[in-house]
């Protein structure tokens, strides 16, 4: 059986003596450019290509996120920079949610401040 349909870079090769680590995954939590920048400079250091960065971006997600990845469209993902570009997309909200739990901390600590002056 041919599997090469199922692969965004069927020519894609590892560098030699590749060996991808164990890191964190991406479950759907926490700034998104933080998980890009650690995954992207790990690659990076172990010597992958773009193609490869983004062939095994799957295997930097977990649950949700990877159940999202593998949904997207072919067309969506050709490059590294597509990937980065639809994960921030996707996840850019994360970002925001995080802004409105601090201003939710800051807005609680006033406001407990004031009443207690009262």
């Amino acid at each position: 059986m041919n599997y090469t349909y199922m692969s965004t870079y069927p020519e894609a090769k590892f560098p030699e003596k590749f060996k991808m680590r164990d890191s964190k995954k991406f479950e759907g939590s926490g700034p998104p450019i933080i998980h890009l920048q650690s995954y992207h400079r790990a690659m990076t250091l172990l010597g992958a290509s773009e193609e490869i960065m983004a062939q095994m971006y799957q295997q930097a997600l977990k649950e949700n996120s990877l159940i999202w990845f593998l949904s997207l469209e072919e067309s969506r993902i050709c490059s590294w920079e597509d990937v980065a570009r639809e994960f921030m997309s996707q996840y850019k909200y994360n970002e925001e949610l995080e802004v409105t739990r601090r201003d939710l901390r800051f807005l609680s600590r006033t406001l407990g401040k004031q009443s207690i002056a009262s």
